[in-house]
């Protein structure tokens, strides 16, 4: 009778198994990695042959480096907050993004999550990272908003960026900007029917600016490079300076405490020289 029992039992079991099995085939899969939460090293392994390190957690951003399978790198705590869908080895992969660097510290950057696996895996798989920064990529971000969330104004024409910046959740569910930013964005100059493109970065610590703020803009036959310094400590930037080239014209201007810290400011000072 126990026999028996124990047969229908395990009858319905591999009944459930197989109906759950044909429901979820062909969807996308993803697995995100769960790395532990205490401060040890935390290792993965490319599971995928020339998997490409980037500058940046988006598939656009420049290589740095093909990493070969088996290959260890060292988990530097900073995953993306989004999921991005890859195909990995013909399967769509919804997975984020990871930074890292390998073992003798030579390369640095962002890897995709669908690629590697966790070395010592811990046991609880729910566990979260609650100390790491996150990553929030920027798709068509509108100037203004992002004015706004910088807290900085934007040079150029161009009303659209794309990028990411780094933060860390605050108790409120605000994001914190900690640590880096980069924006890009390219745009005509209709009066010389130019075409121009602009990279945008620099670095916040618990909210506030912190370090070298620069801005490069690149034309057909000149590059210029703005830049802005804070310190944590101080609201308003220190110094501010502008160089670069053009055609027979060539950059070069300072000014310590500027009286606005902004890449324009110096620029409109920069040509009155």
């Amino acid at each position: 009778m126990k026999l028996f029992f124990y047969l229908i039992l395990f009858s319905g079991f591999l009944f459930t198994a197989c109906n759950k099995t044909q429901s979820t085939r062909g969807e996308q899969e993803t697995t995100e990695i769960i790395p532990p939460t205490e401060p040890v090293d935390t290792f993965f392994a490319i599971m995928v042959n020339d998997l490409r390190m980037r500058e940046s957690p988006y598939l656009e951003s420049q290589v740095i480096t093909k990493l070969k399978i088996e290959t260890e790198v060292l988990y530097l705590n900073k995953r993306s907050d989004f999921l991005e869908k890859i195909s990995i080895r013909g399967a769509i992969r919804n997975e984020p993004w990871y930074e890292v660097t390998t073992r003798d510290g030579k390369f640095s950057g962002w890897v995709y999550g669908g690629g590697i696996q966790l070395l010592d895996a811990p046991s609880n798989k729910e566990e979260k990272l609650s100390s790491e920064r996150l990553v929030y990529a920027i798709d068509n971000g509108l100037k203004e908003n992002l004015e706004t969330i910088f807290n900085l104004k934007l040079p150029g024409e161009s009303n659209r960026f794309k990028g990411f910046y780094e933060y860390k959740p605050g108790l409120a569910g605000n994001r914190i900007l900690d640590g880096n930013f980069r924006l890009e964005t390219r745009y005509l100059i209709e009066d010389y029917n130019l075409e121009a493109e602009v990279h945008i970065q620099g670095r916040y610590r618990h909210g506030k600016k912190d370090g070298a703020f620069t801005c490069r803009a690149y034309f057909p036959e000149s590059e210029t490079i703005a830049t802005l310094y804070f310190e944590e400590s101080q609201e308003k930037c220190i110094w501010g300076s502008y160089q670069g080239h053009a055609k027979n014209t060539k950059y070069s201007y300072r000014e310590d405490q500027p009286v606005r810290c902004d890449f324009d400011y110096l620029r409109e000072q920069a040509n009155l020289q």
